[in-house]
This record gives C-alpha cells, sequence and structure tokens, in this order.
C-alpha cells in the first residue's frame, strides 16, 4: 500500500470541492491537511483530513473520499471526528497482499548500484546490475561481473512500505546478505 499515494488521491477530492466553491488554487494549500499515521500494534493506518469544510459541506464529500480508501479495506469510511477533523482507519489486515507496488525505474537502478558498492568492497570486484524488478511482492536482483551473473529474490511486505525510501530501509541489507551468501557458494564450488 502506498499511503503517499492514497494521500494525493484524497487530496485531489479536497482540492476540486474548494475549486467548484470558488476558491483559487493559490487559497488551496491552507485550506486543508491531510496527515496518516500507521499504528503497528493495531495494524490500522488513521488517515485525517484537517479541512476547512461545515459538517454539511463534509456530507457532499464523502462518499468520493470513501470510494478512496475502500479499495484498501472494504469496511473503512471517513467519520466525522470534529467541526473540519475527518478520520478513516484503514486495517492492513484487510489489504490484499497480492497486489503490486510500483517503484520508480532510477529508483530501483539506485538501489542496485548501491548494492553492488557494497558487493564490490566485499569481494574486490566490479559488480553491474544486470536486472531488477519487483513483482508479486518480490524484489529481484540479478547482478553480474566479468565471471558470472547470479540472481536472488527476496520477499517484500507492502504493507510496511509508505515511501520508497522505506524499501532501502527494510530491504537493502537483507539483499546484500543473501546476495553476499549466495556468491559465497557460487565462489565454494569454483575452487
Amino acid at each position: 500500500m502506498n499511503i503517499s499515494e492514497i494521500t494525493k488521491q484524497l487530496s485531489k477530492i479536497v482540492e476540486n470541492y474548494f475549486k467548484s466553491q470558488g476558491y483559487e488554487p493559490s487559497d488551496l494549500n491552507h485550506m486543508y491537511e491531510i496527515k496518516s499515521e500507521f499504528d503497528e500494534s493495531s495494524n490500522f493506518v488513521d488517515i485525517t483530513i484537517y479541512a476547512e469544510l461545515s459538517i454539511e459541506e463534509f456530507f457532499e464529500l464523502q462518499d468520493s473520499l470513501n470510494s478512496i480508501i475502500s479499495k484498501y479495506d472494504k469496511t473503512s469510511y471517513f467519520d466525522i471526528l470534529d467541526e473540519g477533523v475527518f478520520l478513516a482507519q484503514i486495517d492492513l489486515s484487510e489489504f490484499n497482499p497480492k497486489q503490486s507496488i510500483e517503484i520508480p525505474k532510477l529508483w530501483l537502478t539506485n538501489f542496485g548500484e548501491s548494492i553492488c558498492e557494497k558487493l564490490e568492497n566485499a569481494f574486490d570486484d566490479t559488480f553491474y546490475v544486470s536486472d531488477i524488478t519487483i513483482d508479486n511482492n518480490q524484489l529481484k536482483l540479478a547482478v553480474e561481473t566479468s565471471d558470472f551473473e547470479i540472481s536472488t529474490t527476496i520477499p517484500i511486505d507492502i504493507n510496511l512500505i509508505s515511501e520508497y525510501s522505506d524499501l532501502i530501509h527494510l530491504y537493502e541489507y537483507d539483499m546484500y546478505k543473501k546476495l553476499l551468501i549466495d556468491i559465497n557458494d557460487f565462489y565454494a564450488t569454483q575452487v
């Protein structure tokens, strides 16, 4: 689940509403804020909208806002905490983990190059990324040297990822460690 993408979609709905009410785009930054927070103990993501909306105006938007979050949790909906404050809780255990996460190619390239740099320090050899993909919640990285090519795959939990930087933080060491073992095993068989 990409929380920033959900936030963008919700922002678009709120902004379109304000524009339809005659507000200028330059005024919109001061009229609303959307915050998200992951509660690890309950496995819920809280999404709170703070907006200059009356309760009646919120009711006009409620169906559109709920249509976004119900893609991730069919039972989730926005509720009124106070005038101008609206909360939805997304239960991550309801989220379909078979959905794939889309990561920009440049980010994947940077991730692969970072791993290669670590491998070069460990093996005193030059490594190149020959393939890197994310599919079905599996991160696959293939690296090569002048002598061989080796690839490995690690599972990723998209429920833990809200930003691309989370992938580096959570999985760079795991990928490096797995490749380190695979390459050591490869070199051991070559002796």
